[in-house]
């Protein structure tokens, strides 16, 4: 319960950064019992396709898993945050989780393709993931290409939502 004029104090979890290796985990959110946790940044892509990272934990609901990159030509999709009354949904291949209700979507992975060299030797070419909507998304995974590293998605910011109802005056 909160009364009037209280200071309440919070903080909000930063998004993971996406990697060239394993993506950063998100922040943590205090306050008091509810938690709105950043997502973790995409896995990069380096000798592998990376997975893309896991929606915002820790509270009431909890955000959906980023998935491990099934083919050679892309990267898993980041899981979305958890909403104000769910749990996220999870990465499906390169897509990531979509939204649920008051939630951020997770990171699509990068989706690499092939150029011919002179017409005859295949290359792939690597694409890193795309960044996680707030609040709290998993970065997208990194699609890896024959040519360098590439990085994973950045996970998304948490978000703290205040929310009250008024009780009505004297007539």
């Amino acid at each position: 319960t909160v009364t009037p004029g209280s200071v309440i104090a919070y903080t909000v979890g930063a998004g993971g950064t996406g990697g060239t290796g394993n993506g950063g985990a998100g922040g943590t959110t205090t306050f008091s019992t509810v938690s709105a946790n950043g997502g973790n940044g995409g896995i990069g892509g380096n000798s592998d396709n990376g997975a893309g990272g896991a929606g915002g934990t820790g509270g009431t609901y909890n955000g959906g898993n980023g998935i491990n990159a099934a083919l050679s030509t892309y990267g898993g999709g980041g899981g979305s945050s958890a909403g104000s009354s769910s749990n996220g949904n999870n990465g499906s291949g390169s897509t990531g989780g979509i939204a649920v209700t008051d939630g951020g979507a997770g990171g699509n992975g990068g989706e690499g393709y092939i150029f011919y060299l002179f017409g005859f030797f295949p290359i792939n070419i690597g694409v890193d993931g795309s960044l996680a909507l707030i609040p709290g998304g998993g970065g997208g995974g990194a699609d890896r290409g024959d040519i360098g590293n590439n990085n994973g998605g950045n996970g998304a910011n948490g978000q703290v939502r205040i929310t009250y109802l008024a009780t009505p005056g004297p007539i």
